[in-house]
């Protein structure tokens, strides 16, 4: 009996060790509690950068719009809190979360809320040097600024984080007449306010004047007295440029000039000493640009952030971007770009470029932050010249005028400014016979005046309408081979470079314009003596000074007049030697 209850007593105790009940062996096997995702959807995201974040630490990279879900999921009864940990920037954007924190439930959270919006901000700067009356400044949305004294300004619509700024000179003071330029007046808004921009006043009296010297692949720099229109030669000219100098550009500022090389397909860029008005080369120059090997042409944008060279016997355009700090020239990629123009027109806020070769003329937007060109659209005139035309953007931007050689005609084509979109073509017989090369409008915009090889026509315009109709007693001038000419800023007197008229060889002619229609009167005293062959005149902003430049056939000059306000008569000051070909010269700089 003893014996059968050992065994019942082991038997037991083995059970028991079997289901673990003396705390050895195996564990029972148990589910663990289920999870969920967190998540939601973003809208609105257009920066890059963005980074959410769940409970502090678990952190995700948001990258477009759509769904989105952290990579750590929650327990039922567990709390989530999502915030943004990096707002998104290019372009600078703030992101709120709605709905973002609570507990989990027995299921995914996906009603997470991330609304984007791009922040925006302020576009404005300072003026200094300002005693004239009547400046105004304008951008790229249209806006219009009146300034009235020295100081900060700003413009009063903000705008979106990426979108370009443009600003720019819209109306130049008056009473006194000075000449404000801006710097630093274009870019893409980043994540602050826009404060750097300069608009610089002063009497506008050049610095400098340089003057390519094609034969001799020289350029002669001359130093401006401001108070009596003396010339000075600069020291170290004349300065080396590469083969054949034709055009000339400077930064708006004053502070590069650029040589197109016509021989080398080259441009030479010089940094311009502020006190000695002296040029040293830029690191790179000259710089190669493809295609312009024989090219005669070059400008610049309003702002100074890109350079422009319409190719010779193609249908192409060179663009090139200037940096601002060194002046060095790179070519923007997708250069030369397919564009039929001679001659071009940027508009006054580097929006769109304006292009006329042969039968038309075609609008290009220019982009802000590349410079690369698209094509808007074209309009076609009639007849088709290979000849170059002359022309000149109407100051409010409102219309384009084009005088068409060999056709005696003068064109204005509307422009839309919302599209840059040109306008049907409307003409005029009366341009010039022969071959109008040159063309000016006077700073009010009431009247155009063109010289060719033997008259110099006016017009009075409308901007609205684009058309011309040809002033009383137009032409004025007869058998006279006018040259590139100049009316000064107060739109009372034209200059006009001309070798010969009634008789008197290597003369200047002074007209005052009657404002009433634009007809012109001969000023007192007119023709004015020049040296040989004269080619190319220019009134400073101050309307104290006239500046003319003569090939000489090997002994070219620059000579200064002082202008009489009242008259308009002509008072030689100084003239100094300037090449063995100088048909072209630059204002450089303000003082």
């Amino acid at each position: 009996m003893e014996y059968f209850r050992s065994i019942v007593f082991s038997t037991a105790v083995l059970s028991l060790v079997g289901c673990g009940g003396g705390g050895s062996g195996e564990s029972p096997s148990t589910s663990a509690p289920p999870t969920y995702s967190i998540g939601g959807t973003v809208t609105g995201l257009s920066g890059s950068g963005l980074i959410l974040r769940n409970n502090g630490g678990n952190s995700m990279t948001i990258n477009a719009n759509g769904p989105f879900s952290f990579s750590q999921s929650l327990a039922s009864g567990a709390a989530y809190s999502v915030n943004v940990q990096t707002q998104p920037s290019a372009p600078s954007q703030i992101c709120v979360v709605t709905s973002g924190s609570g507990t989990v439930a027995s299921t995914s959270v996906t009603g997470v809320g991330i609304t984007c919006t791009t922040s925006s901000f302020q576009v404005g700067g300072s003026v200094s040097g300002l005693t004239g009356n009547g400046l105004t400044l304008r951008n790229l949305q249209g806006d219009t600024l009146a300034i009235t004294a020295n100081g900060q300004f700003s413009f009063p619509s903000a705008l979106p984080s990426g979108s370009p700024y443009f600003v720019a000179v819209g109306n130049q003071p008056s009473t006194p007449a000075q000449i404000c330029v801006a710097s630093g007046g274009g870019g893409i808004v980043g994540g602050v306010d826009v404060a750097n921009i300069a608009i610089t006043c002063n009497s506008g009296t050049p610095k400098a004047i340089y003057i390519p010297d094609f034969i001799n692949n020289l350029v002669y720099g001359l130093r401006v007295n401001e108070s009596t229109g003396a010339l000075t030669t600069i020291a170290g000219s004349p300065f080396a440029t590469g083969a054949q100098p034709q055009g000339a550009v400077a930064s708006p500022g004053g502070d590069f000039y650029y040589v197109l090389n016509t021989g080398a397909g080259t441009i030479s860029g010089y940094a311009v000493n502020a006190t000695t008005s002296a040029l040293t080369p830029i690191a790179g120059s000259p710089f190669v640009v493809t295609g312009t090997a024989g090219a005669i042409n070059i400008n610049i944008d309003p702002a100074g952030r890109f350079i422009y060279v319409p190719l010779t016997g193609t249908a192409g355009l060179a663009v090139l971007k200037v940096d601002p700090l060194t002046g060095a020239l790179t070519q923007v990629v997708g250069s030369p770009f397919a564009l039929p123009g001679y001659v071009l027109f940027p508009d006054s806020l580097g929006r769109y470029i304006y292009a006329y070769r042969g039968n038309g003329a075609a609008t290009y937007r220019i982009d802000q932050s590349t410079g690369a060109l698209s094509l808007i659209g074209t309009i076609a005139t009639a007849p088709t010249t290979i000849n170059t035309p002359a022309g000149q953007l109407h100051p409010s931007g409102d219309a384009l005028f084009i005088t068409i050689p060999n056709s005696d005609l003068a064109c204005g084509f509307s422009i839309n400014q919302a599209s840059g979109q040109l306008g049907n073509a409307n003409c005029v017989i009366g341009s010039g016979s022969g071959s109008p090369r040159y063309a000016r409008i006077d700073a009010a915009g009431r009247f155009l005046y063109t010289a060719g090889q033997s008259s110099t026509f006016g017009f009075a315009i409308d901007p609205v309408s684009a058309t011309a109709s040809a002033a009383t007693g137009s032409p004025y001038l007869s058998g006279g081979q006018p040259g590139d000419f100049d009316i000064d800023p107060s739109g009372r007197f034209i200059y006009v470079p001309a070798l010969t008229v009634s008789g008197i060889n290597n003369v200047v002619v002074a007209y005052r314009i009657n404002s009433a229609d634009g007809s012109l009167g001969v000023v007192p005293g007119s023709p004015f003596a020049i040296g040989p062959h004269p080619t190319m005149s220019r009134v400073d902003r101050s309307g104290r000074y006239l500046f003319v430049v003569n090939v000489g056939h090997g002994s070219g000059l620059l000579t200064s007049f002082r202008i009489d306000a009242a008259s308009g008569a002509l008072t030689l000051i100084d003239s100094k030697p300037a090449g063995g070909n100088a048909g072209y010269f630059t204002l450089v700089g303000t003082q």
